[in-house]
């Protein structure tokens, strides 16, 4: 049998010695073995192979751990194995930390382990640590006490019931001031440098014009609209407001140059070779950037713009009647927009054709 030899001595008694190369030895899988006993070489040898095969095919093995032993001889034994130094041979931290748990519980036997000790453990290591290393300390309990499951040692992860903590961190406290219809003006200015951003600042020129929700605004097609009179149809709101004529000489262009396709706002999708609408969701990330460049802080989103559209429109004097029914939304929700009721209707400054069916 492999790694086998037999030796057989004055009297005629035989013994069998099972002595396995020594990268099994220094990864704790193995010791070698003496056996003096034929029937019992037979039955344990070929046993202990298949142990070495499964560790060389990566399997995680434990013969050398059970739970009278104590976390630090668990600990050292994992890091050893195939399994930890194939997965994690590029991530130094995870040994050094497990190494710190031996020194700190090292002598705690692994029978004593349950959901109890750990979390009591775990709060000891908030006083001391913090709750952030405290946090990453117990995730790596959780690596280790997975491979002890696997391994047959113990029956359950009791790592994975320590209650952690959520990290707080403290930030600095900055003032941004609220988004102001200069900025919006800004970003747009700012879309309208490259021609990949000139749809965007479309979206974000008609949000502020009509204060209509963005979605209802990437979703417009060409048949929405009547450059001529220059009206901007919402079919599924059935409203019609009036856009100034800046924007309607940008849509006139938008129009030369994707009037092959029938979305107003387009983009062009790779995986299935079509054109879309812009998608509201993408488009916040790309808002950002832009506000940066432009010189703008905060957070800047279709939302915000909608907004600083509404606000403007109450500061003009639109009563919150004709602002219910621009928004089709009721007066009730609305009402946080106004902070005093002395408000003239001058809808039809602004929005001389709205109509709602």
């Amino acid at each position: 049998m492999k790694y086998t030899s037999v030796r057989t001595d004055r009297k005629g008694r035989k013994t069998w010695t099972f002595k396995p190369p020594q990268r099994y030895q220094d990864a704790g899988i193995i010791k070698p073995q003496i056996f003096k006993d034929g029937r019992a070489a037979r039955y344990e040898i070929p046993r202990l192979l298949e142990v070495l095969r499964e560790f060389d095919k990566g399997g995680i093995v434990a013969v050398a751990i059970n739970k009278e032993h104590n976390l630090t001889h668990a600990i050292f034994h994992y890091l050893k194995t195939k399994n930890f130094v194939d997965s994690i041979k590029n991530h130094v931290s995870e040994e050094l930390i497990l190494k710190a748990i031996s020194r700190d519980r090292g002598h705690v036997q692994l029978k004593y382990l349950n959901s109890l000790s750990l979390n009591k453990i775990y709060q000891d290591w908030v006083k001391t640590l913090g709750v952030h290393k405290a946090n990453i300390w117990a995730y790596s309990l959780v690596r280790l006490f997975d491979f002890l499951v696997l391994s047959g040692v113990v029956e359950y992860n009791f790592a994975k019931s320590i209650v952690r903590q959520s990290e707080s961190y403290k930030k600095t406290a900055k003032k941004i001031s609220p988004l102001t219809d200069e900025d919006v003006e800004k970003v747009i200015t700012e879309c309208f440098k490259t021609f990949k951003d000139s749809s965007l600042g479309l979206a974000i020129l008609l949000t502020y014009e009509t204060a209509q929700h963005s979605t209802l605004i990437t979703s417009l097609v060409w048949d929405n609209l009547d450059l001529e009179t220059g009206i901007v149809s919402f079919p599924s709101r059935s409203l019609t407001l009036p856009l100034t004529a800046s924007t309607i000489r940008l849509l006139v262009q938008q129009k030369e140059m994707w009037n092959f396709q029938k979305w107003v706002l387009p983009y062009y999708r790779k995986s299935d070779r079509s054109y879309r609408p812009l998608a509201s969701r993408a488009l916040t990330h790309r808002l950002n950037t832009l506000a940066t460049s432009a010189g703008v802080e905060g957070s800047l989103t279709m939302r915000a713009v909608r907004d600083v559209a509404i606000k403007s429109m109450v500061k003009l004097g639109l009563d919150s009647a004709s602002l219910s029914n621009l928004l089709g939304q009721s007066v009730e929700v609305i009402k946080h927009y106004y902070h005093d009721t002395d408000k003239k209707d001058v809808l039809a400054k602004r929005f001389p054709n709205v109509e709602k069916g």
